[in-house]
């Protein structure tokens, strides 16, 4: 059985596009949803009744939300980040004056991961080989 939804707003024509001020405040609506633990489809059936939209245009709007809680813990994890890396430098340290190594190269290992370094040295083609290979020149 195929439901017909009713539009509360007044259909716009196609082309036009809804203003950057109206989509804020949907995705707005949307993320005061997903905090309330409202499902998907009561969310893509609230967006087709009160704004007229597609379930991929709703779809959008949830990506958009996600984004939004994204955005709001950035600080938080950089913050968290940050700590976990000045406590793993004072193991590095302590380490080091005791002369524990293998200590101190988990904790660089760890300084690396959080700043993403070893990605970053793998871009840059270096690998766990390259150092050990002998040059033939």
């Amino acid at each position: 059985m195929i439901h017909q939804i009713t539009h509360v707003e007044e259909s716009r024509p196609r082309g036009n596009k809804t203003p950057r001020a109206d989509l804020e405040l949907r995705i707005l609506q949307v993320v005061s949803m997903i905090e309330e633990g409202v499902s998907r489809s009561a969310i893509l059936l609230h967006c087709a009744t009160q704004y007229g939209v597609s379930r991929s245009t709703a779809d959008r709007y949830i990506e958009e939300a996600y984004d939004h809680f994204k955005e709001s813990y950035k600080p938080q994890m950089q913050r968290s980040a940050e700590i976990a890396r000045r406590r793993l430098e004072t193991i590095f340290q302590k380490a080091m004056k005791k002369e524990d190594h293998r200590t101190a190269l988990m904790a660089q290992m760890q300084i690396n991961k959080i700043q993403g370094l070893n990605d970053n040295l793998l871009m840059a083609g270096i690998r766990r080989g390259d150092t050990n290979e002998r040059k033939s020149y």
